[in-house]
């Protein structure tokens, strides 16, 4: 009996040269493997999207859901927090990528980020 797998396109990133260009992009300096708590030879996948789903009506959580453009309002609060210099405020790779993507520098998609050092 053959294994089932299904073959997808990944995006193939050291962490390394992510924190580079989040750094270059934001100039605020980022550590992927702090943001994770990971270790030497991990690796992590990570959605990049460039929407998110929310709340019709953001005040009545029986509201339907629907999808808005952007970040997560949780995940804005994390990367303005981090971009304020805020201690702890890390926010993961998966918010990075996303808003990198909302900013049309990177495309959206998986992302498998290769921590080595």
């Amino acid at each position: 009996m053959p294994l089932n797998t299904t073959t997808i396109t990944l995006h193939v990133v050291s962490a390394s040269d992510l924190d580079r260009f989040v750094e270059e992009v934001y100039g605020t300096p980022y550590c992927t493997h702090a943001a994770l708590e990971a270790r030497n030879g991990d690796d992590h996948a990570a959605d990049a999207v460039t929407e998110h789903r929310g709340f019709e009506d953001p005040e009545d959580p029986t509201s339907p859901l629907v999808s808005r453009p952007g970040l997560d309002p949780y995940d804005q609060e994390k990367l303005t927090a981090w971009q304020a210099g805020r201690p702890g405020q890390d926010p993961r790779p998966e918010v990075v990528l996303s808003d990198l993507a909302c900013k049309g520098l990177i495309p959206p998609g998986r992302y498998l980020i290769q921590i080595r050092w």
